[in-house]
């Protein structure tokens, strides 16, 4: 018949623990990837939004005559509603006084 062996097949102690070990870094380090780039995103998404509201009170002092733009006041204060939070909420636009 066949011979038997003494030793058991299988992992030790310490190689289980090493390789878990090993495993949760490897996942930690994905799971702050995925964190960092779901910031970055809504980072983004925030910035984009401020430059389309920017844009459109730019095109709306394009629309002005010169009597209007001289009409403006030298500083104002224009509260923008938002739906999200950033820390420019508030913009002020200066004129320019030549």
């Amino acid at each position: 018949m066949g011979k038997r062996q003494s030793g058991r097949a299988g992992f030790t102690l310490v190689e289980v623990i090493v390789s878990m070990t090993i495993f949760t870094m490897v996942i930690a380090g994905g799971l702050t990837g995925v964190r960092q780039g779901f910031e970055l995103v809504d980072s983004s998404r925030h910035r984009t939004r401020v430059a389309q509201l920017l844009q459109s009170e730019i095109e709306s002092l394009r629309t002005l005559s010169w009597e209007e733009i001289e009409a403006l006041p030298a500083s104002a204060t224009i509260d923008i509603d938002t739906q999200f939070e950033f820390d420019l909420a508030e913009f002020i636009m200066r004129k320019s006084t030549i």
